[in-house]
């Protein structure tokens, strides 16, 4: 009875001590927390990292001893941050070298520091290596979730010195995702694109290889566009080809291996054997830190594949003994089986039957060799169990007699406890005392915070609500003006062209006369301008076949008329939304495309329009004169109209001028937070009614 008391007070102790701690610890920010660690200890960590990163593609084993330093060296600092970032490294690393399980281990340990430290640069690294690793592994799905959690972190932290440069790199691990597998080339284009522009006007020329190379794979994969199935080969060996030029300016021998190995497997497709073992033989010829036997082996078996399928059997028996030879090197059973059985093949092909002999017979008994070996692993494993079952029941006897001296001890130590219960008593008293007087301080915190969310939460509501009833007036007052113009003038006209018809038959001689024929004409012209104008001050289409079609017609019809080439990108999946979201969306098109043909001088515009679960995305580019930022105040009052019905719809608007020229517009709306306020104001009318 006393050891039982006893042990509750120690532990009660232990519970306050730690609580204070823990309490003390959050109340210190996190820059005076390393301060306290050691400045000089933490500038050396971040160099470590940084010189494990730089070392982590040539060198990964170097890369990796060094992430394991920074790990112990943060542990023994107590400097969480250098450790999770050390984690994260050495788990990226992990993967790259052939072993992603153990990267996602690796990576799982460094969630928990990721949660205690909240730093949002942290969470970054967290959703990237997450990405790279569950995309080794195959789980697409997990990977595509880790991308697009760095995209919702950038559009959340935008104040971030990285923030963008981390949205291309969002954008280019969501291309990967898309493009592996075939999943959706076309999709993984649009992505690459987007982290490619990003890339050009941060200057991260660095990237260039890599993203020319994920565009170029994805048009590869995308090979149905035309008959003959060549279409996607040929952009993709255009970008392949732009990707080495960048890679040689850059001298990145990492990127040109990758690129040297697409091209070869290209023109193996292509049946252009000797193309393929071309760049297939540069990429064996670069040095062994750069490309390991495994990829030189595949190398070797790719080119002596092609040549065996286009007949010229000598060269392909010369790569594949190449390839044999560096799989015997590196004991490479399984690569070597598979080589043996190509060249048995081959020369049952050749009609050299007792090599074809001589082959299969290092086939077979390559094949009992590893068969064998699996057993005899699978025998060690079975042998490991049962002496584990051994040890856990020699465990389990002496946990055993450990109980029975245990309850002798708490027998003697029962009276021992009586002298601390009036101790006991009087902490548990102030503890209790203390935890009550914070619990109400935070409650009261808590309550003033959600009626400050709930003020915020009604003005955005109010200026929704605004924002939906100009936009009924409006669409009305066009309706009203669409139908007087049409229903009203455009008879008119109509009716003066009939008198004009009526007065050409009673007198035959006007039609000859260049005043009859001009006056006849710009009656027509001007019908049309009216119909036209009374068609889009009432977009019928809008209202019963939804936004992407509306666009797609204003897009052709507005080609056709003034010339401008404009290009409309939509998903298919996009459903339907508010009528009245729906015609804001439509009208600032409008605003848009039409500052362009007043002021742009551009002969190509895009209008594209993304959705998935959290953002809508609407761009419009074009590759005209460009704008001055600094004036667009000035301009007038549409840009102004365009930012504040963006802002009403708690959206994002972003107007800049690119580097390549013309003029680039970005409007973001979270569509979660814009449907919960309408939900709360459709709430409130039923309450009120």
């Amino acid at each position: 009875m006393y050891s039982r008391l006893r042990r509750f007070l120690a532990i009660l102790l232990v519970y306050w001590i730690a609580h204070d701690y823990v309490v003390y610890a959050q109340a210190i920010p996190a820059d005076e927390r390393r301060v306290a660690i050691g400045m000089k200890d933490t500038v050396f960590i971040k160099e470590l990292l940084g010189q494990a990163w730089k070392l982590s593609r040539q060198q990964p084993d170097s890369a990796m001893t060094l992430f394991k330093q920074g790990i112990a060296l943060s542990r023994a600092q107590h400097y969480m941050y250098g450790q999770a970032q050390h984690l994260l490294g050495l788990a990226h690393t992990t993967g790259q070298q052939g072993n992603p399980e153990l990267g996602i281990a690796q990576f799982k340990s460094a969630r928990s520091l990721c949660v205690m430290l909240e730093q949002p640069k942290l969470w970054m690294s967290y959703y990237r290596c997450g990405n790279y690793l569950y995309d080794l592994l195959g789980y697409r799905d997990t990977a595509l979730k880790y991308a697009y959690n760095m995209l919702d972190l950038c559009h959340k932290f935008p104040q971030l010195d990285s923030a963008e440069i981390s949205s291309g790199l969002a954008y280019g691990r969501l291309g990967v995702s898309y493009m592996h597998g075939a999943a959706n080339p076309l999709l993984a284009i649009s992505y690459f694109n987007k982290a490619l522009q990003i890339a050009e006007r941060n200057g991260e020329r660095k990237q260039y290889p890599y993203l020319y190379t994920g565009l170029a794979g994805s048009w590869v994969n995308a090979n149905t566009l035309d008959s003959t199935h060549t279409s996607g080969y040929r952009k993709g060996v255009q970008l392949y080809v732009k990707a080495m030029q960048v890679a040689q300016e850059l001298d990145d021998n990492m990127a040109l291996a990758v690129v040297y190995f697409n091209l070869g497997v290209v023109y193996c497709n292509l049946e252009l054997f000797d193309s393929a073992s071309f760049y297939l033989k540069k990429m064996s010829e670069l040095p062994d830190e750069i490309i390991n036997y495994n990829g030189k082996i595949a190398a070797y078996v790719i080119m002596a594949t092609g040549y065996h399928k286009d007949e010229q059997y000598g060269k392909a028996a010369h790569y594949y003994e190449l390839a044999g030879n560096l799989a015997r090197q590196y004991h490479a059973k399984s690569r070597l089986q598979e080589i043996e059985r190509h060249q048995f093949a081959l020369y049952r092909s050749m009609g050299r039957y007792k090599e074809a002999m001589e082959h299969l017979e290092h086939y077979m008994n390559l094949r009992d060799s590893v068969l064998d070996e699996e057993k005899v692993k699978a025998t060690q494993q079975l042998e490991v169990k049962f002496r584990t079952a051994e040890k856990d029941k020699e465990l389990a006897l002496k946990n055993l007699t450990l109980g029975k001296q245990q309850s002798l001890l708490r027998e003697k130590n029962i009276w021992i406890g009586a002298g601390g219960l009036s101790s006991l008593f009087l902490v548990s008293l102030l503890l209790v005392w203390r935890r009550n007087s914070q619990h109400r301080r935070k409650l009261q915190e808590k309550q003033i915070h959600v009626m400050e969310q709930d003020q915020a939460l009604w003005k955005q509501g109010e200026r929704i609500r605004n924002l939906s009833a100009m936009i009924r007036g409006e669409e009305k007052e066009r309706a009203r003006l669409g139908r007087e113009l049409h229903d009203g003038i455009v008879s008119e006209l109509v009716a003066i062209k009939m008198n004009f018809d009526t007065l050409q038959q009673k007198y035959p001689l006007y039609e000859a006369t260049p005043a009859y024929e001009k006056a006849l004409q710009h009656l027509d012209a001007t019908a049309r301008e009216l119909r036209k104008t009374a068609q889009n001050l009432m977009p019928d289409l809008l209202t019963e076949h939804g936004l992407r079609m509306s666009l797609v017609v204003y897009c052709e019809k507005t080609t056709a008329l003034t010339g401008l080439k404009i290009s409309f990108v939509c998903e298919d999946h996009l459903p339907r939304l508010p009528l009245d979201f729906e015609l804001s969306l439509y009208r600032m098109v409008q605003e848009l495309v039409l500052n362009i043909l007043k002021h742009a001088q551009a002969s190509s515009a895009l209008v594209q329009l993304n959705y998935h679960t959290q953002l809508l995305m609407l761009t419009v580019e074009d590759n005209g004169k460009g704008i001055d930022i600094s004036n667009t105040r000035s301009s007038g009052i549409g840009l102004s109209n365009l930012k504040s019905r963006v802002e009403a719809l708690q959206g994002r608007f972003d107007i800049r001028a690119r580097k390549s020229g013309g003029t680039a517009v970005y409007v973001e709306i979270d569509l979660p937070l814009l449907q919960s306020i309408m939900s709360d104001e459709d709430e409130d009318k039923n309450s009120y009614s």
